[in-house]
């Protein structure tokens, strides 16, 4: 199943972008982590409806957000940043 190393670097690449993006903050509530996965997946859904098979980076970027979205979630569950 293809470059397992090389797509667990980008997704460390993606994480470490989007904390100098947002914050290290973790997320406060499970809601806030439901709300963050629903919209990458809603956005994820839209990738792929207006797929053009030749180009699936829009795919691949949708999925690589809902990846760090749950990771984001999972760290802030361990490291109970979540109130409610």
């Amino acid at each position: 199943m293809g470059d397992v190393k090389g797509i667990i670097g980008a997704l460390q690449q993606r994480l470490h972008y989007r904390i100098r993006q947002y914050g290290d903050h973790g997320f406060a509530s499970v809601h806030e982590i439901l709300g963050l996965i629903t919209e990458e997946y809603l956005e994820l859904c839209e990738a792929v409806h207006t797929d053009k098979s030749e180009d699936r980076e829009k795919i691949y970027n949708e999925l690589m957000d809902i990846m760090v979205g749950c990771l984001w979630g999972l760290l802030s569950i361990s490291q109970k940043t979540i109130d409610w």
